[in-house]
């Protein structure tokens, strides 16, 4: 079961099933291993298998061959065409030696047909993570509006963020007081999220982290983003620092195929 849990439990598609139910799943899995440079799925392809990276490191590529991620372990490769039967929307290939468990989709729906409780609990999951992705491509938007269309009013009935948000390239630390607000309510969030109660000093220290990936170009719902990603897949961060090194993993898992 330890084997089951350290592969299987982490994904989103399976967060909260029995364990009893993530082993019927893991003995449905065939072990694959890829040399550098082989293709797991191709773009445009059939959709009928899910992947998941237990070893190695894969790149994600679109359909002109151009770089748009990499994969590392432990993460679902191919899980929305997987279960929408769309074409693949991007080619994937073994950056480095790698092994992933494979599921097919006629194993799967065989499965989830026999366990009314599973198949539920997998497509609940489903529609919250799609969910979350549309409101994420929804704040991408605006985040691109703001950059490319200076200007351009905010698509939300939400408040407007402050100037510096909108230019992150000329973010100016310790100027303002919206500034420091900005640091400490993005903080905060971290905090609130985890049940945590921070110190005035550990907040302080958390607000030159904040200024210091605004200086790096990350706008606030960059900052966010990563924030609800980190608290998410890292529940047991407790410095807000942590943002800063996971925030390269939090954009990256943005793409699915």
């Amino acid at each position: 079961m330890n084997e089951v849990a350290s592969t299987l439990k982490p994904l989103p598609i399976f967060v909260g099933l029995k364990p009893n139910q993530l082993q019927s799943l893991f003995q449905l899995c065939k072990r694959e291993d890829y040399a550098p440079g082989q293709t797991l799925c191709e773009y445009g392809a059939p959709s009928y298998r899910l992947f998941v990276l237990a070893k190695g490191r894969l790149e994600v590529l679109a359909e002109d061959g151009g770089h748009l991620a990499v994969i590392e372990p432990v993460n679902a490769v191919g899980e929305v065409g997987f279960i929408t039967r769309k074409p693949r929307s991007a080619t994937v290939r073994a950056e480095e030696p790698s092994s992933v468990l494979a599921l097919e989709a006629y194993d799967f729906e065989n499965l989830v047909e026999q366990d009314l409780e599973l198949r539920a609990s997998i497509y609940r999951n489903v529609i919250r993570w799609l969910g979350e992705k549309l409101c994420d491509a929804n704040d991408m938007i605006v985040r691109y509006r703001r950059i490319y269309e200076p200007g351009t009013a905010p698509v939300s009935a939400a408040a407007p963020a402050p100037a510096a948000a909108r230019q992150p390239a000329t973010f100016a630390v310790g100027t303002e007081f919206d500034e420091k607000e900005e640091a400490n309510e993005v903080a905060g969030l971290f905090y609130k999220l985890l049940g945590q109660q921070p110190s005035a000093a550990q907040l302080a220290e958390d607000r030159q982290t904040y200024f210091l990936l605004r200086r790096n170009g990350r706008s606030r719902e960059d900052i966010v983003y990563a924030v609800k990603w980190t608290t998410r897949y890292r529940p047991r961060a407790k410095r807000f620092s942590i943002v800063r090194l996971s925030i390269k993993d939090a954009f990256e898992s943005r793409w699915s195929v």
